[in-house]
C-alpha cells in the first residue's frame, strides 16, 4: 500500500513540474511593447487657423519627445477649401472649412481645423471733377467707389452743383465722345438732385459692374439728346 503511494506522489509531483514548464515556455517579450519606452504621439501645430482666400500659413509636426519632425505626409481633407504642400503650408483656395491631417511613416495621424474666409477688400475710389459745357454749368466732386464690402457707389459731395433741366440722366461711358452717349452708355437713371451730397448704389443696378469698366460720368439732357457735363474719373 505505502508503494502505490509513494508512486502516485512522485507521478504528480512530474506532471505538475511539467505543467509549469509548459507555461514558461508560452511566455515571450516584446521590445515594442516595453513600459520602459515612451509611447510616440504626434502633435500638429497650430492646432487651428483661420485664413483668408489667398493667403498662406505654416503647420509644423511635433512629436511627443518634443522633437520637430519632417517626415511626415500632409494631406487636405478638401483641397478645394485649402491646398497643402509636402512642407506644410497651406493656401486658402475657396470660403469653407476642412481639416489639414500629418501622417508619419510609423502611421502616427493628427490634424488642424482651417477655417478660410473670403479676401477682405479695402474701399478704393476714383476721383472726377465735373466740368460743364458752354451752353450749361456742372461742377464740383464725384467719387466713383468700390467700398469694403463690393459695393459700387457713384457718390455725389456736396460742392455738386449742376444747371437744371428737362430729362437730366447720368450715363457711364467709356469716351469723352458725347454723340456716343445715348448709343454705347450706361444708363444709370434721373439725376435726382442738382445740388449737394447723394449717394447711388450702381451695384444695385448691375451687380457685374466693375470699378475699371468706364472712365467718364456724363450728365445728359435724353429728351433733347445734349450733354449738360462730364467728369473724367481718375485712373485707378
Amino acid at each position: 500500500m505505502k508503494k502505490l503511494t509513494y508512486i502516485l506522489l512522485a507521478f504528480t509531483v512530474f506532471f505538475s513540474a511539467c505543467q509549469k514548464e509548459e507555461v514558461v515556455d508560452d511566455t515571450t517579450t516584446d521590445n515594442s511593447g516595453d513600459p520602459n519606452t515612451p509611447t510616440k504621439s504626434l502633435t500638429v501645430s497650430p492646432s487651428e487657423v483661420s485664413i483668408q482666400v489667398g493667403e498662406e500659413t505654416q503647420f509644423t509636426a511635433t512629436l511627443a519627445e518634443g522633437e520637430s519632425t519632417s517626415d511626415v505626409t500632409w494631406i487636405s481633407l478638401d483641397p478645394a477649401i485649402a491646398e497643402v504642400v509636402a512642407t506644410g503650408t497651406i493656401k486658402g483656395v475657396a470660403e469653407g472649412t476642412t481639416y489639414i491631417k500629418a501622417n508619419t511613416v510609423e502611421g502616427i495621424v493628427d490634424s488642424a481645423f482651417v477655417q478660410v474666409s473670403k479676401e477682405s477688400q479695402q474701399s478704393i475710389s476714383r476721383s472726377g471733377q465735373f466740368t460743364g459745357t458752354p451752353s450749361y454749368d456742372v461742377s464740383g466732386t464725384v467719387l466713383f467707389t468700390r467700398t469694403a464690402d463690393g459695393k459700387i457707389l457713384l457718390e455725389f459731395q456736396s460742392d455738386f452743383l449742376s444747371d437744371s433741366g428737362p430729362g437730366l440722366y447720368l450715363y457711364l461711358t467709356t469716351t469723352e465722345d458725347a454723340s456716343k452717349i445715348l448709343t454705347e452708355g450706361l444708363e444709370i437713371g434721373t439725376l435726382s438732385q442738382q445740388s449737394g451730397a447723394f449717394t447711388i448704389d450702381v451695384s444695385a443696378l448691375f451687380p457685374n459692374l466693375q470699378l475699371s469698366d468706364y472712365d467718364y460720368l456724363y450728365i445728359h439732357c435724353k429728351p433733347f439728346d445734349v450733354p449738360f457735363g462730364h467728369a473724367t474719373f481718375e485712373s485707378l
